[in-house]
């Protein structure tokens, strides 16, 4: 004889059906910022459209970041400390002053 949960369906019906899908929230574009509805919580922006320009922004000023710190490396190399120079520094049993510095990136001003 097969038993069946009778209480099964009470149980379905009490809980509330509230999923990441089900949502409805207003949330702000942060390419465009016009107000949409979203359906999951880790969007961004309201259109693919948008994505892909937030995208493409967000690269650009990753490149242009990276290009500032290149020209500052260039403009002043002894100002910022290398790998060589840290396993180098990290091999010796005894630090100068200069060197201990150099590793905690102190420096006079």
């Amino acid at each position: 004889m097969i038993q069946y949960d009778t209480d099964f369906q009470e149980r379905i019906s009490i809980k509330p059906l509230i999923m990441s899908s089900n949502m409805r929230i207003i949330k702000i574009c942060e390419f465009c910022k016009n107000e949409f509805v979203f359906k999951t919580t880790i969007t961004q922006c309201c259109s693919d459209a948008c994505a892909k320009r937030l995208y493409k922004v967000k690269k650009k000023n990753e490149a242009i970041s990276r290009a500032k710190l290149e020209t500052k490396v260039k403009r002043k190399p002894e100002a910022f400390i290398t790998e060589g120079k840290i396993k180098v520094i990290q091999a010796k049993e005894w630090l100068s002053l200069k060197e201990a510095a150099l590793l905690l990136n102190a420096r006079r001003h």
